[in-house]
Protein backbone atom coordinates (compact mmCIF):
# COMPACT_ATOMS: atom_id res chain seq x y z
CA UNK A 1 0.00 0.00 0.00
CA UNK A 2 2.76 2.43 0.91
CA UNK A 3 4.66 1.57 -2.26
CA UNK A 4 1.57 2.29 -4.37
CA UNK A 5 1.12 5.71 -2.77
CA UNK A 6 4.77 6.62 -3.43
CA UNK A 7 4.43 5.56 -7.05
CA UNK A 8 1.35 7.74 -7.51
CA UNK A 9 3.11 10.71 -5.88
CA UNK A 10 6.12 10.23 -8.18
CA UNK A 11 3.86 10.27 -11.23
CA UNK A 12 2.14 13.45 -10.03
CA UNK A 13 5.52 15.18 -9.54
CA UNK A 14 6.68 14.13 -13.01
CA UNK A 15 3.51 15.53 -14.54
CA UNK A 16 3.88 18.86 -12.70
CA UNK A 17 7.56 19.22 -13.73
CA UNK A 18 6.71 18.45 -17.35
CA UNK A 19 4.04 21.12 -17.33
CA UNK A 20 6.42 23.69 -15.84
CA UNK A 21 9.16 22.93 -18.39
CA UNK A 22 6.69 23.13 -21.27
CA UNK A 23 5.40 26.49 -20.01
CA UNK A 24 8.94 27.91 -19.73
CA UNK A 25 9.85 26.74 -23.26
CA UNK A 26 6.71 28.30 -24.72
CA UNK A 27 7.44 31.57 -22.91
CA UNK A 28 10.99 31.69 -24.23
CA UNK A 29 9.80 30.98 -27.76
CA UNK A 30 7.37 33.88 -27.57
CA UNK A 31 10.12 36.20 -26.29
CA UNK A 32 12.63 35.08 -28.95
CA UNK A 33 10.26 35.50 -31.85
CA UNK A 34 9.31 33.14 -34.60
CA UNK A 35 11.67 30.27 -35.39
CA UNK A 36 10.45 30.45 -38.99
CA UNK A 37 11.06 34.06 -40.17
CA UNK A 38 9.48 35.11 -43.48
CA UNK A 39 12.86 35.91 -45.12
CA UNK A 40 16.59 35.23 -44.88
CA UNK A 41 18.70 37.42 -42.55
CA UNK A 42 20.28 40.48 -44.18
CA UNK A 43 23.96 40.34 -45.21
CA UNK A 44 25.16 42.47 -42.29
CA UNK A 45 27.36 40.06 -40.36
CA UNK A 46 31.13 40.60 -40.17
CA UNK A 47 33.84 37.97 -40.40
CA UNK A 48 37.16 37.87 -38.56
CA UNK A 49 38.73 39.03 -41.81
CA UNK A 50 36.49 42.11 -41.83
CA UNK A 51 37.55 42.95 -38.27
CA UNK A 52 41.24 42.40 -39.07
CA UNK A 53 41.16 44.64 -42.16
CA UNK A 54 39.24 47.37 -40.33
CA UNK A 55 42.50 48.16 -38.48
CA UNK A 56 44.72 48.52 -41.57
CA UNK A 57 45.10 50.95 -44.45
CA UNK A 58 44.52 49.47 -47.90
CA UNK A 59 43.19 46.14 -46.64
CA UNK A 60 40.08 44.87 -48.44
CA UNK A 61 38.14 42.05 -46.81
CA UNK A 62 35.69 39.62 -48.42
CA UNK A 63 32.44 39.51 -46.46
CA UNK A 64 30.45 36.30 -46.34
CA UNK A 65 26.74 36.27 -45.64
CA UNK A 66 25.45 33.58 -43.29
CA UNK A 67 23.39 31.82 -45.96
CA UNK A 68 26.26 31.59 -48.48
CA UNK A 69 26.16 28.33 -50.48
CA UNK A 70 29.94 27.80 -50.40
CA UNK A 71 32.50 27.82 -47.61
CA UNK A 72 34.69 30.92 -47.10
CA UNK A 73 38.17 30.82 -48.60
CA UNK A 74 41.12 29.93 -46.39
CA UNK A 75 42.18 33.57 -45.99
CA UNK A 76 40.31 34.38 -42.80
CA UNK A 77 42.28 35.52 -39.76
CA UNK A 78 42.40 33.96 -36.35
CA UNK A 79 41.64 35.74 -33.11
CA UNK A 80 45.38 35.64 -32.37
CA UNK A 81 46.16 37.53 -35.60
CA UNK A 82 43.55 40.17 -34.73
CA UNK A 83 44.89 40.51 -31.19
CA UNK A 84 48.44 41.03 -32.49
CA UNK A 85 47.21 43.79 -34.82
CA UNK A 86 45.40 45.85 -32.16
CA UNK A 87 47.37 48.96 -30.95
CA UNK A 88 48.71 49.00 -27.41
CA UNK A 89 45.92 50.80 -25.56
CA UNK A 90 45.90 53.00 -23.56
CA UNK A 91 49.49 54.08 -24.21
CA UNK A 92 49.26 53.93 -28.02
CA UNK A 93 53.03 53.47 -28.18
CA UNK A 94 53.13 52.82 -31.93
CA UNK A 95 50.97 55.84 -32.72
CA UNK A 96 52.88 58.25 -30.45
CA UNK A 97 56.21 57.56 -32.16
CA UNK A 98 54.98 56.94 -35.70
CA UNK A 99 55.76 60.42 -37.01
CA UNK A 100 59.21 60.52 -35.44
CA UNK A 101 60.28 57.06 -36.62
CA UNK A 102 59.15 57.34 -40.27
CA UNK A 103 61.23 58.75 -43.09
CA UNK A 104 60.93 62.51 -43.49
CA UNK A 105 59.17 63.75 -46.61
CA UNK A 106 62.14 65.98 -47.48
CA UNK A 107 64.61 63.11 -47.03
CA UNK A 108 66.30 64.78 -44.10
CA UNK A 109 66.39 61.47 -42.19
CA UNK A 110 67.36 58.01 -43.38
CA UNK A 111 65.11 55.94 -41.13
CA UNK A 112 62.08 54.35 -42.79
CA UNK A 113 58.80 52.82 -41.75
CA UNK A 114 58.32 49.07 -41.84
CA UNK A 115 56.35 47.80 -44.82
CA UNK A 116 53.39 46.83 -42.62
CA UNK A 117 53.28 50.25 -40.93
CA UNK A 118 53.06 52.81 -43.76
CA UNK A 119 53.62 56.46 -42.87
CA UNK A 120 50.33 58.32 -42.75
CA UNK A 121 50.70 61.98 -43.65
CA UNK A 122 47.20 62.75 -44.90
CA UNK A 123 46.62 65.25 -42.09
CA UNK A 124 49.87 67.12 -42.72
CA UNK A 125 50.45 70.33 -44.62
CA UNK A 126 52.45 70.45 -47.84
CA UNK A 127 55.99 71.55 -47.04
CA UNK A 128 58.60 73.03 -49.37
CA UNK A 129 62.20 74.00 -48.70
CA UNK A 130 65.00 76.20 -49.99
CA UNK A 131 68.63 76.73 -49.01
CA UNK A 132 70.64 79.85 -48.23
CA UNK A 133 73.97 79.56 -50.06
CA UNK A 134 75.79 81.26 -47.16
CA UNK A 135 74.03 79.98 -44.04
CA UNK A 136 74.58 81.73 -40.69
CA UNK A 137 77.02 79.95 -38.39
CA UNK A 138 74.38 80.01 -35.65
CA UNK A 139 72.24 77.40 -37.49
CA UNK A 140 72.75 73.71 -38.24
CA UNK A 141 72.12 74.46 -41.94
CA UNK A 142 70.86 77.12 -44.32
CA UNK A 143 67.67 75.18 -45.07
CA UNK A 144 64.37 77.08 -44.80
CA UNK A 145 61.10 75.14 -44.54
CA UNK A 146 57.74 76.58 -45.57
CA UNK A 147 54.49 75.31 -44.06
CA UNK A 148 51.99 75.36 -46.92
CA UNK A 149 49.05 75.51 -44.53
CA UNK A 150 50.06 78.56 -42.46
CA UNK A 151 52.49 80.16 -44.93
CA UNK A 152 55.14 80.47 -42.19
CA UNK A 153 58.85 79.91 -42.86
CA UNK A 154 60.97 77.94 -40.36
CA UNK A 155 64.73 77.87 -39.96
CA UNK A 156 66.79 74.84 -39.02
CA UNK A 157 67.75 74.34 -35.38
CA UNK A 158 70.41 76.52 -33.82
CA UNK A 159 73.79 74.98 -33.03
CA UNK A 160 73.79 76.55 -29.56
CA UNK A 161 71.39 76.43 -26.62
CA UNK A 162 69.93 79.56 -25.04
CA UNK A 163 68.29 81.08 -22.01
CA UNK A 164 65.05 82.94 -22.66
CA UNK A 165 64.77 85.73 -20.09
CA UNK A 166 62.31 88.25 -21.52
CA UNK A 167 59.82 90.78 -20.22
CA UNK A 168 56.78 91.71 -22.26
CA UNK A 169 56.49 95.45 -22.85
CA UNK A 170 53.44 97.59 -22.17
CA UNK A 171 52.68 97.81 -25.89
CA UNK A 172 51.10 94.33 -25.90
CA UNK A 173 47.68 93.54 -24.45
CA UNK A 174 46.86 90.19 -22.84
CA UNK A 175 44.61 89.32 -25.79
CA UNK A 176 47.40 90.05 -28.29
CA UNK A 177 49.82 87.90 -26.33
CA UNK A 178 47.37 84.98 -26.02
CA UNK A 179 46.51 85.11 -29.72
CA UNK A 180 50.16 85.31 -30.82
CA UNK A 181 49.77 88.82 -32.28
CA UNK A 182 52.32 90.45 -29.99
CA UNK A 183 55.64 90.58 -31.87
CA UNK A 184 58.54 89.58 -29.61
CA UNK A 185 60.57 92.48 -31.04
CA UNK A 186 58.31 94.77 -28.98
CA UNK A 187 59.21 93.11 -25.66
CA UNK A 188 60.82 95.39 -23.08
CA UNK A 189 63.57 92.84 -22.35
CA UNK A 190 64.19 90.39 -25.16
CA UNK A 191 66.66 87.87 -23.76
CA UNK A 192 69.13 85.63 -25.60
CA UNK A 193 66.66 83.37 -27.45
CA UNK A 194 64.48 86.18 -28.76
CA UNK A 195 67.46 88.35 -29.70
CA UNK A 196 69.15 85.51 -31.59
CA UNK A 197 66.16 85.20 -33.92
CA UNK A 198 65.83 88.97 -34.33
CA UNK A 199 69.51 89.10 -35.37
CA UNK A 200 69.19 86.20 -37.82
CA UNK A 201 70.02 86.93 -41.47
CA UNK A 202 68.78 83.93 -43.43
CA UNK A 203 67.85 84.07 -47.10
CA UNK A 204 64.64 82.34 -48.21
CA UNK A 205 64.03 84.35 -51.41
CA UNK A 206 64.04 81.13 -53.44
CA UNK A 207 61.05 80.01 -51.39
CA UNK A 208 58.99 83.18 -51.74
CA UNK A 209 60.38 85.38 -48.94
CA UNK A 210 60.56 89.13 -49.48
CA UNK A 211 63.30 89.68 -46.88
CA UNK A 212 66.08 87.74 -45.14
CA UNK A 213 66.03 89.49 -41.76
CA UNK A 214 62.38 89.39 -40.67
CA UNK A 215 62.89 86.44 -38.28
CA UNK A 216 61.60 86.08 -34.70
CA UNK A 217 61.12 83.50 -31.96
CA UNK A 218 57.80 81.66 -32.49
CA UNK A 219 54.87 81.73 -30.13
CA UNK A 220 53.67 78.63 -28.31
CA UNK A 221 50.69 78.33 -30.66
CA UNK A 222 52.88 78.60 -33.75
CA UNK A 223 55.07 75.76 -32.50
CA UNK A 224 52.00 73.65 -31.71
CA UNK A 225 50.53 74.31 -35.17
CA UNK A 226 53.85 73.40 -36.82
CA UNK A 227 53.74 70.07 -34.96
CA UNK A 228 50.15 69.45 -36.05
CA UNK A 229 51.04 70.31 -39.65
CA UNK A 230 53.84 67.73 -39.71
CA UNK A 231 57.11 69.58 -39.19
CA UNK A 232 58.48 66.47 -37.50
CA UNK A 233 58.37 64.66 -40.86
CA UNK A 234 59.62 67.63 -42.88
CA UNK A 235 62.49 69.26 -40.99
CA UNK A 236 65.48 67.79 -39.12
CA UNK A 237 66.23 67.93 -35.39
CA UNK A 238 62.55 67.91 -34.43
CA UNK A 239 63.17 65.80 -31.34
CA UNK A 240 64.82 68.65 -29.42
CA UNK A 241 63.05 71.01 -27.02
CA UNK A 242 62.46 74.50 -28.50
CA UNK A 243 61.75 77.84 -26.84
CA UNK A 244 58.74 80.02 -27.58
CA UNK A 245 58.21 83.71 -26.78
CA UNK A 246 55.04 82.91 -24.79
CA UNK A 247 55.04 83.17 -21.00
CA UNK A 248 53.34 80.62 -18.78
CA UNK A 249 49.98 82.13 -17.84
CA UNK A 250 50.37 81.42 -14.12
CA UNK A 251 54.07 82.24 -13.69
CA UNK A 252 55.89 84.93 -15.66
CA UNK A 253 59.23 83.41 -14.62
CA UNK A 254 58.49 80.53 -17.01
CA UNK A 255 58.13 80.36 -20.79
CA UNK A 256 56.58 77.62 -22.92
CA UNK A 257 58.65 75.18 -24.95
CA UNK A 258 57.73 72.29 -27.22
CA UNK A 259 59.13 69.08 -28.71
CA UNK A 260 58.23 69.13 -32.39
CA UNK A 261 58.30 65.36 -32.94
CA UNK A 262 55.80 64.51 -30.18
CA UNK A 263 53.85 67.71 -29.52
CA UNK A 264 54.91 67.72 -25.85
CA UNK A 265 54.46 71.21 -24.34
CA UNK A 266 56.09 72.28 -21.09
CA UNK A 267 56.67 75.45 -19.10
CA UNK A 268 60.36 75.93 -18.34
CA UNK A 269 62.04 78.55 -16.17
CA UNK A 270 63.41 81.27 -18.47
CA UNK A 271 66.93 80.99 -17.03
CA UNK A 272 67.22 77.39 -18.24
CA UNK A 273 70.20 77.24 -20.62
CA UNK A 274 69.63 73.80 -22.19
CA UNK A 275 66.93 74.68 -24.77
CA UNK A 276 67.35 75.16 -28.54
CA UNK A 277 65.54 77.64 -30.80
CA UNK A 278 64.06 77.44 -34.27
CA UNK A 279 63.19 80.83 -35.77
CA UNK A 280 60.07 81.68 -37.78
CA UNK A 281 58.97 84.46 -40.11
CA UNK A 282 55.80 85.29 -42.06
Amino acid sequence: MIKSKVSKLYKILITICSAVVTTVICYLMVQAGSFDPPGAPADTMKTLEDIYCKQLYGCTASSYDIDRSVAPASTMYTLTAIYDQVPDFPEQAHQVYDDANCAANNEELDNTCASEDPEYTGEEASWTSSTDGTPPAALESGKVYKDGRTGLYWSDRTTAIYTNEFTIGIGCTDNQINSGECDSSMYQIKGNAIQACLDLDLDCLANGCSSSTDWRLPTQKELMQAYINGIGNNAPNADDFFWSCSEAYNNTANAWGLRLHRGYVGAVVKTNDTVYIRCVRP
